[in-house]
């Protein structure tokens, strides 16, 4: 499939060049017909004008009743032009050859043959082109000549020699054949200097990018450098490059905090067995160090379930249930489920407020569980976190807040809070079993359902994140 679609592929300059050729072809093909046309059916009208006077002229002969001058001039008719002769024919009402100019057999056919006489009232107007057997080319026209009132009309048949004009028009078909071809191949030419000339940005953008590598993504293209037709692919690439970078940059630094998170574990779990296994243990020992390893994997099984979460919201592969939910009662729950953990630490946690969210009730059970643990790891003994919930006046969305009175978030953190594995405190996270995921993960499902999630803080004033969903429809 790749090597049918190279082979099938054309250049952009190819495309234009053949493109200017081919309407140089056609606009050259037409013009030289236009002209060879007119040219030849100007020759017409004129020989057809000559044919009409000669036949106005044995007309006006015979209506004087003049045959005997008629007769010779139909005889002279030949002798008296060097090129284009014509040759007349008179006929009587039988049909019978009353008078022929000499050699008209040559360059006219046999009386039969020649178109129909028009009326002795008529002008000749028209002429019928003929090819004779030696391929002369000849003007034929017969029209009837009134002779007395009483008399039927004779008819006079004139054949115009055209082969001097014919042999003329084909060297101008000629010349107009070597003069398309000519001026299609300049066409070509110019038109692919032209191209190859035009194309000059693009290929310096070309160049440009060739130099960017995904471990060197410092080019910029300026947009001022390039005609308006490139400027605009030079701005949308400079963006999309731009994206790229961040990009590349979160994908690194993103491996770097999964090689780290995942390290401690492992090297927790490696370091434990190893010891165990250095001497003999009593059962007791290793029930202690398969629990200690349990604990570990638990941690390596929670990140890894977070981060296949993550990256099917990411990949549309998330299927999001919205509807209508009562988000109070979720939050309730909520509290319910962390009332045992906060009585423990001896938090004070409560709720507070009703809202109906149109929502993923399992993912916005979700959202609530990660900021209510975060909030509940980050509070000292004795402080108190609290949910409320309310809905929007102006859009009607549904706003959960999740306050605490923790140690704060300096504002210097408030960017990359909600990033993978970022913890403002990563020692005392990792204490406390912390991954650096559960904000993540709820960044994750606000962008699911089309909502925000933002943070307010300041150091040893707690933490205030409000989540606001789409309100129900």
């Amino acid at each position: 499939m790749a090597s049918e679609r190279r082979a099938g592929a054309r250049s952009l300059t190819l495309r234009l060049v053949l493109g200017y050729t081919l309407v140089a072809a056609l606009v050259l093909s037409a013009s030289a017909l236009f002209l060879y046309r007119g040219l030849a059916q100007g020759f017409v009208v004129e020989d057809t004008e000559l044919l009409s006077d000669q036949v106005e002229e044995v007309r006006g002969l015979m209506a004087k009743g003049d045959l005997e001058q008629a007769r010779r001039f139909i005889l002279a008719a030949a002798g008296e032009r060097d090129l284009e002769k014509y040759y007349g024919r008179l006929l009587d009402e039988q049909g019978r050859v009353v008078v022929e100019t000499p050699g008209m057999a040559r360059v006219a056919p046999a009386p039969s043959d020649f178109p129909n006489s028009v009326s002795p009232a008529a002008t000749l107007r028209r002429v019928t082109l003929w090819r004779g057997t030696e391929e002369r080319l000849a003007l034929l026209a017969s029209a009837k000549v009134a002779r007395s009132v009483d008399q039927p009309p004779w008819a006079f048949q004139i054949a115009l020699d055209a082969e001097h004009v014919d042999t003329w028009l084909g060297k101008y078909r000629s010349r107009l054949f070597w003069m398309v071809g000519a001026g299609t191949i300049c066409t070509a030419l110019l038109g692919y200097v032209i191209v190859f000339r035009g194309l000059k940005p693009l290929r310096e953008i070309t160049d440009e990018v060739k130099g960017i590598s995904a471990y060197e993504m410092s080019g910029d293209l300026d947009a001022r450098r390039w005609p308006a037709e490139m400027a605009v692919l030079a701005k949308e690439f400079s963006a999309m490059l731009e994206r790229l970078r961040a990009s590349f940059e979160q994908m690194s630094r993103f491996s770097a905090d999964v090689a780290h998170e995942f390290r401690t574990p492992l090297n927790n779990l490696m370091g434990g067995t190893s010891l165990t296994l250095s001497r003999p243990r009593t059962a007791e020992d290793y029930r202690s160090a398969l629990e200690g390893n349990l604990e570990q994997f638990e941690r390596l099984r929670r990140m890894v379930e977070s981060l296949l979460f993550i990256a099917r919201a990411e990949n549309a592969e998330a299927v999001v249930n919205k509807r209508p939910c009562d988000a109070g009662m979720v939050a309730r729950d909520v509290c319910d489920f962390f009332s045992a953990l906060a009585e423990e630490r001896q938090i004070t946690l409560s709720c507070e407020g009703d809202g109906i969210a149109h929502a993923d009730e399992v993912l916005l059970r979700l959202a609530l569980t990660n900021l209510v643990s975060n909030a509940l790891r980050h509070t000292p003994q004795g402080g108190s976190v609290s949910l409320s919930i309310g809905k929007q006046p102006v859009n009607g969305a549904c706003e959960i807040r999740v306050a605490d009175t923790g140690a704060g978030i300096s504002p210097d953190h408030h960017a990359r809070l909600f990033d993978r594995f970022y913890r403002v405190d990563a020692a005392r996270a990792e204490e406390q079993g912390g991954s650096g995921l559960g904000l993540a993960i709820v960044k994750t499902v606000m962008n699911l359902h089309g909502g925000t999630v933002t943070v307010e803080s300041a150091p040893g004033a707690g933490a205030i994140f409000r989540a606001v969903f789409p309100g129900a429809v």
